[in-house]
């Protein structure tokens, strides 16, 4: 293992048991295999959590510490890296608040606070750490299965397989096991499915491990030369007593509750039938109704449809007809049971949610029903319903007395692809009453499970346009949206694999030559575009941000402006990026006129902090925004798109 060298987080397939050696010579042996196994494993969720790498590697010492002391007593049946999951989420806990008491000691020995502590440097490291958070707190079996289905890669057979169980048994627990994921995020099948966790997984592809420090942590765990740092131990003695705690957890809980039921000290809440085949709900109070608050039709609801209705607390209440059905919730975001009512009609509000475009669905008696209140929106691999809640005070990309551009659907042959396909292209207010102007040219790319609509329908794109060339702040330009081949990210393969853009580790290699040997000079033959690099832009959103990355990098004579909105994972590298140009600030500067990176504000999404780090260190120039309230979802990415298109173009 080089300096240099990314580790690929693929577990080896052999029996994942501990092993149980006899001798002192066969113990040291098992424990240096288990750390070249499994090291990349936990440095790689150590730097998820802490982005101070010193730091992320002492609770790697630590973790394999912990396991030295602990393997003995594990049963043969544990998921070793489910188990160690688990203990690096703690250590580095244990990190975080030994690093909160040597912060508050500096501060009173100085009478003066630090300019930089390791705790502030670990706040980006902390939101996008909550799915590492929710995996830990899964119950064993439940982490395990997921461990083995999307960290190793192992199909449903494999875990069957090492599980011990039938395939439908295997498949019934890992379909439980990501429900309950989801539940204790808050998010919706179409937030976090099965394919976008192994995408969180193969994320840490970008994650090097240290040449050093295989062997140092080899060393301190089977008492080599190398001693541990005094910030190890200190965490692996804080982790030891979390592990011991947790043991007698259950007990100490039944007592509690006991004592609860007893006393009356009880707060009542409500979850679906685990019967009715539904998702498990979030829970949702119920001991105080929510106050009377004047609703409106939500806008994304067919015309003369009631429901859904959004008040000015951006609540929902939803409503449908199902007089003979026994169970009915509906799932956006977090899952609310719904009331029947004597006229048939269901209905629920649910808490406040979050602004902008959302999707949802409703269980049935177990079966995923689509609103007829609501437009379809392709969303998670499948036609469901949106909702669109307002945003008080944004209207950016509402539809407003302006001249308008339009969207036209522009069909196409590939010889690539054998067929047809459709582009949906925007033209600048005014395009046809000018001819002898040429414009510059947008390449707009969507999500995973999304397709070529998805600007048009859910992001608004022409709106937004329209409003800002009327305010003067943008430049005319064309934008094109094309199907970039992701659109069933989240549809099972043959096998029961999860699809990513056609297969992992080449996301986008086919739409990326059908783009720039096809769609680009069919759109520069077709409209009247300047056809050169420096009036040539492309920005993508989530995987589209990745595919944006990938072509721009291999095709960088053909485009000048770069944005990223919300990728997952797939930046480029600090300094050999971008043909070595992310090692020379001043040549990077002259060669991409826009670099723009954006994230939501409450997204699970180190890797693009991480690269805005790692950008500013090296002086490279770009724009880094987080979208205030919102993750990984269309109102991230308009305000994306409305920070990104005024920076366009600047000649």
């Amino acid at each position: 293992m080089t300096g240099g060298q990314a580790c690929r987080v693929k577990v080896s397939m052999a029996d994942d048991r501990p092993p149980n050696p006899s001798t002192p010579a066969s113990n040291d042996a098992a424990l240096e295999e288990l750390v070249r196994r499994y090291l990349p494993v936990v440095y790689a969720a150590a730097r998820r959590q802490l982005p101070d790498t010193s730091l992320a590697e002492d609770v790697t010492q630590a973790v394999f510490m912990v396991l030295a002391r602990r393997r003995s007593g594990l049963p043969a049946s544990v998921v070793m890296s489910s188990w160690l999951l688990k203990v690096t989420h703690l250590a580095c806990l244990q990190a975080r608040r030994n690093a909160g008491r040597r912060k508050e000691h500096e501060r009173k020995a100085a009478q003066m606070r630090p300019a930089t502590t390791p705790a502030e440097t670990m706040t980006h490291g902390l939101l996008a750490a909550e799915l590492d958070a929710a995996l830990a707190r899964l119950r064993e079996a439940d982490r395990s299965v997921l461990t083995l289905r999307y960290l190793e890669e192992k199909s449903v057979v494999e875990v069957a397989q090492q599980l011990g169980i039938s395939e439908e048994a295997a498949q019934k627990r890992i379909d439980r096991a990501m429900r309950r994921l989801r539940e204790r995020l808050g998010v919706s099948q179409e937030q976090l499915g099965a394919a976008s966790l192994g995408t969180f997984f193969l994320s840490q592809n970008q994650i090097v491990v240290p040449a050093h420090l295989a062997a140092r942590v080899s060393a301190v765990v089977t008492g080599g030369t190398a001693v541990a740092s005094t910030t190890a131990i200190a965490i692996t003695q804080g982790v030891l007593k979390a592990l011991f705690w947790s043991s007698v957890k259950v007990p100490l809980l039944v007592g509690v509750v006991a004592v609860m039921v007893a006393t009356g000290a009880f707060v009542v809440e409500r979850t679906p039938s685990r019967s009715s085949g539904a998702p498990a709900a979030t829970p949702v109070r119920v001991a105080e109704a929510a106050p009377v608050d004047k609703t409106q039709a939500a806008s994304s609801n067919v015309p003369g449809a009631d429901y859904p209705r959004v008040d000015s607390q951006r609540r929902a209440t939803f409503r449908i007809y199902g007089p003979e059905a026994q169970m009915v919730a509906v799932q956006i975001g977090a899952t609310y049971d719904m009331t029947k009512g004597d006229d048939g009609y269901w209905s629920v509000t649910t808490l406040t949610l979050t602004p902008g475009f959302n999707y949802y669905q409703f269980f049935i008696d177990g079966a995923a029903v689509a609103d007829p209140g609501s437009e379809a929106f392709l969303g998670g691999s499948k036609m469901t319903s949106g909702l669109e809640v307002p945003e008080e005070g944004v209207d950016f990309y509402h539809v407003k007395d302006v001249p308008h551009g339009e969207i036209r659907a522009r069909y196409h042959y590939s010889a690539l692809a054998d067929s047809v396909r459709q582009a949906f292209v925007y033209t600048p207010p005014g395009y046809d009453a000018k001819p002898a102007v040429r414009y510059p040219v947008l390449y707009l790319l969507h999500g995973m499970g999304e397709d070529q609509r998805g600007w048009v329908e859910q992001g608004h794109a022409d709106a937004i346009l329209d409003n800002l060339i009327a305010q003067g702040t943008s430049r005319e330009m064309i934008v094109v949206m094309e199907d970039a081949g992701t659109g069933a990210g989240y549809a099972p393969r043959s096998g029961g694999r999860g699809a990513i853009g056609g297969g992992r580790g080449n996301l986008g290699r086919a739409f990326s030559q059908i783009l720039t040997s096809e769609t680009i000079p069919m759109i520069d033959a077709t409209y009247r575009t300047i056809p050169d690099r420096d009036h040539r832009a492309m920005a993508g959103v989530s995987l589209g941000g990745t595919q944006t990355f990938q072509i721009t990098q291999d095709h960088l004579d053909k485009f000048a402006h770069v944005g990223s909105f919300s990728a997952p994972f797939g930046y480029p590298a600090i300094p050999t990026g971008y043909g070595g140009l992310l090692g020379s600030p001043d040549e990077f500067a002259q060669q991409i006129k826009v670099l723009y990176v954006s994230v939501g504000g409450t997204e699970n999404n180190i890797a693009a902090r991480m690269f805005h780090q790692q950008l500013e260190g090296a002086g490279i120039s770009h724009v880094f925004f987080e979208a205030p309230g919102t993750a990984n979802r269309w109102q991230t990415w308009r305000k994306s798109l409305y920070g990104f298109a005024p920076l366009l173009f600047k000649d």
